[in-house]
């Protein structure tokens, strides 16, 4: 009786899990460069009871587990600014940024000129700076030597910014933001603010230019919305609340069978 007992607190256990990833993608619908994500299941251990008469296998399963969430890694719509700091990429690949000394990437490309540690770089709403590589080992900030009056990001990534006397403002070095893609992009570890940092399991695809081997390009003056699809998240979350409500029956009807084993002894 304890194994139902278990498994329908395994069915409740991982059904409000795939609630709360749901949950999430209806929380992020407005949150810029945001990726929806889905749960996957897979069954628990199943237990060995032995062999029939003719040899077939004697087997229980354990429940359910939450094997892993997925994120939907397809573009969100184009959202015009107006703002020259913000840059939408379209297509895949995210740009590298420096958030707290520690490397990451992101598509929440909406920047700001901000002054830090005696220079000019663009930082977005989560703290992260934008820098203009991809090795997962060192970072370079864009950077300008003044504050510019005309800035100009072009598709390939090419970064070209004036004075008010038309002087090249763009450190040396900073001329060029580069996109990384990703073989297996679901093995990236999601951080606040839509940044994301590679973990052991990360393998890094190519790195380059704007709309060149297979990455996205930049849309200058927009900004990525997110991916979620209320429609969707809606029928998925209709479906998760009828597996709950099944795997509560499961207990409750663990728990009157367990009431009648022990009014009979």
């Amino acid at each position: 009786m304890a194994d139902l007992f278990n498994i329908g607190v395994s069915a409740l256990k991982s059904q409000s899990q795939a609630l709360t990833v749901i949950g999430n993608n209806i929380a992020n619908v407005n949150t810029n460069g945001f990726k929806s994500q889905s749960a996957s299941f897979t069954e628990s251990i199943v237990e060995q009871g032995g062999k029939s008469g003719n040899g077939g296998q004697i087997q229980f399963g354990n429940g359910v587990k939450v094997q892993s969430t997925n994120a939907d890694w397809g573009n969100g719509s184009l959202i015009p600014t107006g703002n020259a700091t913000d840059f939408a990429i379209q297509g895949d690949g995210m740009v590298q940024v420096l958030v707290d000394g520690k490397i990451g990437y992101t598509r929440n490309t909406s920047f700001q000129l901000v002054e830090e540690g005696g220079n000019i770089v663009l930082k977005n709403s989560a703290g992260a700076v934008l820098c203009n590589g991809s090795d997962p080992t060192t970072a370079a900030p864009i950077t300008f030597t003044d504050v510019p009056v005309s800035l100009e990001i072009t598709s390939k990534g090419e970064v070209i910014a004036l004075d008010d006397a038309g002087n090249n403002v763009v450190a040396a070095g900073s001329e060029q933001i580069n996109i990384q893609t990703f073989n297996n992009p679901d093995s990236l570890q999601r951080q606040v603010g839509g940044v994301y940092m590679i973990s052991g399991d990360t393998s890094l695809g190519v790195t380059s230019v704007g709309g060149e081997n297979g990455a996205g390009s930049f849309s200058q003056g927009a900004v990525e919305g997110s991916n979620v699809d209320i429609a969707t998240e809606m029928a998925n979350m209709m479906q998760v609340q009828s597996a709950y409500e099944a795997g509560s029956k499961i207990v409750s009807t663990a728990d009157e069978m367990l009431k009648t084993i022990l009014q009979m002894s």
